[in-house]
């Protein structure tokens, strides 16, 4: 006899498989200091590489400028103001980064225990079941 409820587990178990639950297994895999550790840094690394990339264009879109004044620029103020504005744009984007990787990893750790406990559900019920055809085969055979 089918059990609609085992059933009903079992489909909504498979669905989140092969949708978040590889994700969530991926990122539940790692501990959530290295999970968040490691995603900052990979975004702290691409702000870098952004941040150069834009001085780098503003640089060359301003190039005629800074060839016939080059001798009059004080560098020096130039580049603490290039300083800080990195400074801002990465204390922005490690604040944004932190809280979005805390509240993934929550919500996949979240995710992974209702998941384990439908596993868990779905395996009491199919021992249930097994009992239950023991117990026929035992009373056919006697």
């Amino acid at each position: 006899m089918l059990n609609e409820e085992k059933i009903r587990i079992m489909t909504r178990a498979a669905i989140y498989e092969q949708g978040k639950g590889e994700e969530d297994i991926k990122i539940t895999s790692y501990s959530r200091s290295d999970y968040i550790r490691y995603n900052m840094l990979k975004t702290l690394i691409g702000v870098t590489v952004g941040v150069v990339l834009i001085f780098g264009l503003c640089i060359l879109y301003n190039m005629d400028y800074f060839m016939t004044n080059f001798m009059r620029l004080n560098l020096t103020t130039m580049l603490r103001l290039v300083i800080v504005i990195y400074i801002v744009f990465m204390a922005v984007y490690a604040s944004i980064s932190f809280f979005v990787y805390v509240r993934r990893y929550i919500r996949a750790k979240k995710r992974i225990r209702i998941y384990s406990e439908e596993l868990e559900i779905i395996g009491e019920i199919a021992e249930d079941d097994e009992a239950d055809h023991r117990e026929d085969a035992g009373r056919t055979k006697g």
